[in-house]
């Protein structure tokens, strides 16, 4: 349970530590904040779409996955319009 998803972050987080630019472990970030978010109730939506927009930036914005995930926290908070700009 909720023991395996803090393992999980804190190794995508030492990931991130040791390489910042490594984009794929902010979106995988970003997926375990969204889900333990939706599971458990958590509140951690932003920092699921902190985690996705940085993702992003380091993509230079060319990421569909990300955006798409990106979409979906968004669409979860209640953004409906940043979420539409996302799917496009």
């Amino acid at each position: 349970g909720q023991r395996k998803y803090n393992e999980a972050i804190a190794e995508f987080q030492l990931a991130i530590k040791q390489q910042p630019n490594f984009a794929e472990a902010h979106l995988d970030l970003g997926n375990l904040y969204m889900l333990r978010s939706t599971l458990m109730e958590t509140n951690e939506l932003g920092l699921a779409v902190d985690s996705y927009r940085k993702a992003l930036d380091l993509r230079k914005g060319i990421y569909p996955l990300a955006h798409e995930n990106l979409a979906i926290a968004l669409s979860k908070q209640g953004k409906k319009d940043e979420a539409y700009a996302e799917y496009r």
